[in-house]
């Protein structure tokens, strides 16, 4: 069986799409679509406000990340 996946490459960044599911125990593969950025050599994640506030996540008191523009996808 062969799978595909799709992205963007605009020369300085890969953007995938995503499903950000809730976290175990839950048996459903429903979720949060959005995209992120591939980065190899990443020391921290992250998710967006609307995507933190839909999933109902609590903020632990760490700064923001700095994100650049958003890609044109």
């Amino acid at each position: 069986m062969s799978r595909r996946i799709d992205f963007r490459h605009d020369g300085c960044r890969i953007i995938l799409p995503v499903l950000i599911l809730e976290p175990s125990p839950s048996a459903s593969f429903e979720g949060h679509r959005g995209f992120a950025l591939l980065d190899t050599g990443s020391t921290a994640t992250g998710v967006t406000r609307r995507v933190a506030r839909a999933m109902g996540l609590v903020g632990r008191g760490k700064p923001a990340l700095g994100i650049g523009e958003k890609p044109a996808i």
